[in-house]
């Protein structure tokens, strides 16, 4: 079977957040982020930035509704929203696991 290179610049993230509750335990929200493709060159390069700048980078998107407000209402995507979101340890670790454990660890197929 030929190689084909993908069609889509973009494609689904799909990432566990654990979050700490106020009593102290740790629960996991999934959330699907729209990630671009980078070449060999870039991920070499983007995999010595801090987590932040990462995810900065790369994500380009989230689905309608999948990232909600305080009030539970859909929040479109930004890059104020986006820098919102990440603006916990947390999350941006995750997120910044996720993009660099699929790039590099591509499941393969039986």
């Amino acid at each position: 079977m030929p190689l084909i290179k993908a069609k889509s610049n973009t494609f689904k993230l799909k990432v566990t957040v654990p979050q700490i509750d106020a009593e102290g335990n740790i629960t996991e929200q999934s959330v699907v982020l729209i990630a671009r493709r980078v070449k060999e060159s870039e991920f070499q390069e983007l995999i010595k930035q801090p987590p932040g700048e990462l995810v900065k980078s790369v994500i380009v998107g989230w689905p309608d509704g999948e990232v909600l407000d305080g009030n539970g209402d859909s929040l479109p995507f930004s890059e104020q929203n986006l820098a919102e979101q990440i603006d916990d340890p947390h999350t941006i670790r995750a997120i910044s696991r996720a993009f660099v454990t699929t790039l590099a660890n591509l499941p393969e197929k039986n």
